[in-house]
């Protein structure tokens, strides 16, 4: 609820939704809100881990036709000598691949792009959506009891039949091994301008000669095939969050035997110094500029001893994991 509310009162014309736990890690140039595919549809989605699993009966409640055409493949929308119709549509199609349903997968709640003057109607419904959320539309949407929010908004788009942008490739787990075992502690997404061109050119390489190759999978291996198919844009750190108090107090980055861990795995696209500098600035804000803020005064609370906990934590705890990590720079 407070998503949608947030971007009806602002005053932008267009919106970035952005949770603190996500990351730049290239930069978003002034640009664009000018280029494709913002431009054309002025709303762009990103996609979670899972499929869809938004009922049908969803559909019946917002008196939204589902039409018995096949159109997607997946998140990857079909060109029209691809789709295909059938009375057994129900039987043969997956639900969220035909015409009329929101497109594969769920939706990233930490993430959206909008431009309110395309998408008023759009806002405006899925305000309407989390009002009556608890009530009903959450439940619809996600088949659980758990806030739906961020689904609302391309579930509005589609109702209302007003197109939007859902970026094609895949959300991607950056993380740690650690005895054996792999510990997922963020998402990677993805830069929509260089997706929209992949698209374009993947679509345009075989729409005529080879339109049967144009699948889902195939186009994840086009995009595999060079680093200028598909660019990080986001990194979203949000399993854990960014504490680091609670990081290091409750031994997930300094274990009991004394390991320490590095919380991201190498990425080609970002190096290791993207995790020195993040604690580095933490480092700066807790430990120089004494940052008075609600999560510090939480863990620092008797006013007398604050002083005396912030130094210990920042001698003992902050400023040795800093050193590892750096190597002692």
């Amino acid at each position: 609820m407070q998503k949608s509310l947030a971007i009806l009162t602002s005053t932008f014309e267009n919106a970035i939704v952005l949770t603190g736990d996500s990351i730049l890690v290239k930069p978003l140039d002034d640009d664009f809100f000018t280029s494709e595919p913002f431009t054309t549809y002025g709303l762009i989605n990103w996609q979670d881990f899972t499929k869809r699993y938004t009922s049908p009966l969803f559909y019946q409640v917002a008196d939204h036709k589902v039409d018995t055409v096949r159109v997607r493949d997946g998140p990857f929308e079909l060109p029209e000598s691809r789709q295909v119709s059938s009375r057994k549509a129900d039987q043969l199609f997956p639900l969220h691949d035909r015409k009329g349903t929101i497109p594969d997968n769920t939706s990233d709640g930490g993430l959206m792009v909008i431009n309110k003057v395309k998408h008023w109607k759009t806002l405006l419904l899925a305000t309407y959506y989390n009002l009556n959320g608890n009530a009903c539309f959450y439940q619809l949407l996600t088949q659980s009891a758990n806030s739906a929010e961020k689904e609302t908004f391309a579930a509005a788009a589609t109702v209302l039949d007003i197109p939007f942008y859902n970026v094609k490739t895949n959300v991607e787990a950056n993380g740690f091994w650690y005895n054996n075992e792999y510990r997922g502690v963020g998402m990677l997404q993805f830069d929509p301008v260089v997706d929209n061109y992949a698209v374009q050119e993947f679509t345009d390489k075989y729409k005529d000669e080879s339109p049967e190759f144009l699948t889902d999978a195939n186009f994840k291996n086009f995009i595999s095939e060079s680093s200028e198919k598909k660019s990080a844009m986001f990194f979203r750190v949000n399993y854990p969050r960014l504490l680091p108090i609670e990081l290091i107090d409750d031994k997930f980055i300094v274990k009991e035997n004394g390991d320490r861990i590095r919380m991201f795995s190498d990425a080609k696209y970002f190096s290791t110094d993207l995790e020195n500098s993040i604690w580095r600035v933490m480092n700066d804000y807790i430990c120089h500029f004494e940052l008075k803020c609600s999560y510090l005064k939480r863990h620092f609370k008797d006013e007398r001893k604050s002083k005396v906990d912030r130094e210990k934590f920042c001698g003992e705890g902050m400023k040795q994991h800093l050193l590892w990590l750096t190597g002692g720079r």
